[in-house]
């Protein structure tokens, strides 16, 4: 039997192995430590954990350096592996330390999180959520445009972490980053109004043709503000579908488009302006926000990795109007003229791309490559984003035997008499109408359940036809069918559960919509009105026919006996008169 271990005393012994270990980077002895201690291993662990944090504790008050604390959670590793401590230990420790060093420390610490390899382990695997919420904090503490390195690290590392249909990486509900607002000056530029320029004369060197070096884009506050307003469409596209917001991204995008075209780059003009940084493919260009000063959209223009970056965006903006998404409503979908427009910018976006120097034809091919891909994507996550990862059956193991019920009293006494008296002749009888009782609630006369065809066969007529039926005499507005119809959709329709925005305010009009969607999906029910229609109609031809057919026999009768009053019988079946009936009795 395992003694007890003594807690306060086995926490030295380890501290002094730790902090040994430290600094010879080895755990040698605290493994010797830890199998010299006699218990519990689980109290021995509890131990170990607490004198790893009591170190850390240390450091942190006497202010170590990187270095100090990835020696310390280096040599926690080991000991997890060596199974002398949780897990989660060292990710509890880089916790630790993540939320009282600076950041320059934390990103040195960061690093070797990166690249160890112990992370993606499966003995390490409960410890992922608290990874995650750690990285989700040191996220807070960056800011976006000055530690924009670090904010990619943590990020890369978190989809090598996690799968890609981890629910924690993936956008379910199609949310758009609202906060990311592009700010632009409100007001004009005393020095963007437009001024007469003094005329330089023209040098007669400079032959026909050639355009001057200083010439720029005209720049006026009115395509200032057309060009940055496109910014608040790429951060929420769903607002396009708007007739007055289509109407303003529109009308801006051409004017863009338009002064791209009219102003085109090329390499001659690019290295007058001494641009040499675009020549370098393998330089690096990044910029976390826009500057939007009105006297800087002159020399933004001007610059090819700008140009691009605006172009790629309404080339994504594009893509999502385009693309069927699962979270968009029935109402946001583009008219055919405007999936033409559509279409037509895109064609000429990409042009302008394969006209930007420098490469701008491979730029194109991969950016065309890019959102192809996008596309697949955008399919999977509307399919619910399901693994990956596909499930393996294994073949070898023997199948399992079930094991045999075990006879109760009652079917021993069956199986004698074959039938079982209950002192009462009906609960007799209803007993014994099966030998098997559960096999006959199974069965399927005693399938109640009706189809939604059958159920919903006058409904559907009545909503297709409105003018047929009275408004207050259609089913959907009975409550007694209305909440059968629930019971019902809910057990059959794949419907019931589809997810809106928009929930209905009253039953009739969701009942109405869900009757419209069945209708789509069960054509079956309007055959069987037109074969009801079809019966009715071949119904009143066969009485007319009946009825013509006793008026000709009525009329021959009258002839032979001579009394032309009696009353022929009509189309509409009225009766005849009892006086004419009487004389018809007389002459017989």
């Amino acid at each position: 039997m395992a003694t007890c271990v003594e807690f306060e005393a086995a926490r030295r012994l380890f501290l002094e192995a730790i902090r040994e270990g430290c600094i010879s980077s080895t755990i040698d002895g605290l493994e010797k430590k830890y199998k010299e201690i006699e218990g519990n291993d689980a109290e021995k662990r509890v131990a170990v954990e607490q004198a790893f944090k009591d170190e850390v504790y240390e450091r942190l008050i006497t202010k170590s350096s990187a270095q100090d604390f990835i020696s310390i959670v280096k040599l926690a590793i080991l000991a997890v592996e060596k199974e002398m401590t949780q897990a989660i230990t060292p990710i509890i420790m880089m916790g630790d330390i993540f939320e009282t060093q600076t950041l320059d420390i934390c990103q040195d610490v960061f690093n070797y999180l990166q690249s160890a390899s112990w992370i993606t382990e499966p003995s390490f695997a409960p410890g992922k959520n608290i990874l995650l919420r750690l990285c989700n904090d040191i996220l807070k503490r960056l800011s976006k445009s000055q530690n924009t390195v670090f904010c990619g690290q943590i990020q890369m590392f978190l989809v090598k972490v996690f799968p890609p249909p981890a629910k924690s990486g993936v956008n379910l509900q199609g949310h758009f980053n609202m906060e990311n607002v592009t700010e632009y000056s409100l007001t004009v530029d005393d020095d963007l109004i437009p001024s007469t320029r003094e005329e330089k004369p023209i040098s007669v060197e400079m032959e026909e043709g050639e355009m001057d070096e200083h010439a720029g884009v005209p720049i006026d506050y009115n395509l200032y503000r057309k060009f940055w307003i496109l910014q608040d469409f790429f951060r929420y596209p769903l607002q396009v579908y708007n007739r007055v917001s289509w109407k303003q991204m529109q009308h801006n995008t051409e004017e863009v488009l338009r002064c791209f075209t009219s102003y085109k780059l090329d390499e001659v003009k690019m290295s007058s302006r001494n641009i040499t940084s675009l020549k370098q493919p393998d330089r690096d260009v990044y910029f976390a926000k826009y500057l939007t000063n009105q006297k800087l959209l002159d020399l933004e223009l001007s610059d090819s990795n700008f140009r691009r970056s605006v172009l790629v965006q309404l080339l994504i903006l594009f893509q999502f109007l385009m693309a069927s998404v699962k979270f968009k409503l029935d109402v946001q979908e583009l008219s055919e003229e405007q999936s033409k427009w559509v279409s037509d910018c895109t064609e000429r976006v990409y042009e302008l791309i394969k006209e930007t120097p420098p490469g701008g034809e491979k730029f194109a091919e991969i950016v065309k490559h890019v959102l192809s891909r996008e596309i697949n994507w955008n399919h999977w996550k509307n399919e619910g984003c399901p693994s990956f990862v596909s499930k393996v059956f294994e073949t070898d193991k023997p199948p399992k035997t079930q094991k045999s019920r075990k006879r109760s009293i009652a079917d021993e006494y069956r199986l004698k008499d074959k039938k079982i008296n209950l002192g009462n002749t009906e609960l007799s009888r209803l007993w014994n109408l099966a030998p098997d009782n559960l096999g006959a609630c199974r069965s399927q006369a005693r399938v109640f359940l009706p189809s939604l065809e059958d159920f919903f066969e006058d409904a559907i007529y009545q909503v297709e036809s409105p003018s047929d039926v009275a408004e207050t005499e259609k089913l959907v507005n009975d409550g007694n069918y209305g909440w059968r119809a629930l019971r019902l959709l809910a057990r059959c329709s794949p419907h019931f559960f589809t997810y809106s925005n928009m929930p209905p305010k009253t039953l009739p009009l969701y009942l109405e919509g869900m009757i419209k969607k069945l209708a789509k999906d069960l054509p079956s029910s309007l055959i069987k009105h037109e074969e009801v229609a079809e019966e009715e109609d071949e119904q009143q031809e066969e009485d007319e026919e009946f009825l013509k057919h006793e008026q000709e026999e009525a009329e021959q009768v009258n002839e032979k006996g001579e009394y032309h009053s009696i009353q022929s019988l009509s189309v509409n079946n009225i009766p005849i008169q009892l006086s004419t009936f009487l004389l018809f009795l007389k002459t017989r």
